[in-house]
């Protein structure tokens, strides 16, 4: 009777853990997921992150973003997958970025790491969304892996600087040749 309980038990255990390790799904994201935006002009970072990947060996996504916010400057293959993997040259269009990357060598070490960082150009200040779509990683032998996407954003132009409003309280009246004290506690500036 003891071994079978003990036989029963591992069964148990074994039928619980198949649907988690079933249903595991890497997450590839955005990182930072927030980002305020910086000055007309500037360069901002982002990296293509993944989490709980396992046996990947290769990976696609398409990097969106608002075109009337950001431009396109660079992207590239990171160092989630091993040493001699490569990537396809960037597909650039309006808005949108696709990068894809193998390797030949075998699967990633690890879980979690970066799968590549873009760097983008701020044209306007304002809200915007960094979207990630046709999302793929796939195994050694070229199988698709299950996975979620999480995008991103850019909070937009902070608030417009308010001019100075100076409020100053004097005495009614004055004694010339003396002085009078002014209290100016009143006035307002936003910075």
């Amino acid at each position: 009777m003891r071994k079978f309980l003990g036989i029963a038990t591992y069964v148990a255990i074994v039928c619980l853990a198949i649907p988690s390790m079933v249903f595991a799904q890497a997450v590839v994201s955005i990182d930072p997921p927030e980002i305020k935006s910086p000055a007309v002009g500037e360069k901002i970072t982002v990296n293509v992150n993944i989490k709980g990947g396992a046996n990947v060996a290769g990976y696609q996504f398409t990097l969106t973003f608002d075109a009337t916010a950001l431009k396109f400057i660079s992207i590239a293959n990171a160092d989630y997958l091993p040493a001699g993997a490569f990537a396809v040259p960037p597909a650039v269009a309006a808005g949108k970025v696709t990068l894809a990357a193998t390797s030949l060598t075998g699967p990633a070490a690890g879980a979690d790491g970066t799968l590549a960082k873009a760097t983008l150009e701020v044209v306007a200040v304002k809200d915007s969304a960094l979207g990630l779509t046709d999302v793929a990683l796939s195994d050694p032998v070229a199988k698709s892996l299950p996975l979620t996407a999480q995008g991103g954003k850019i909070t937009g132009a902070p608030p417009v600087n308010q001019a100075p409003v100076a409020a100053i309280k004097a005495p009614d009246k004055g004694t010339a040749g003396e002085s009078i004290t002014l209290d100016g506690a009143g006035s307002t500036d936003d910075s």
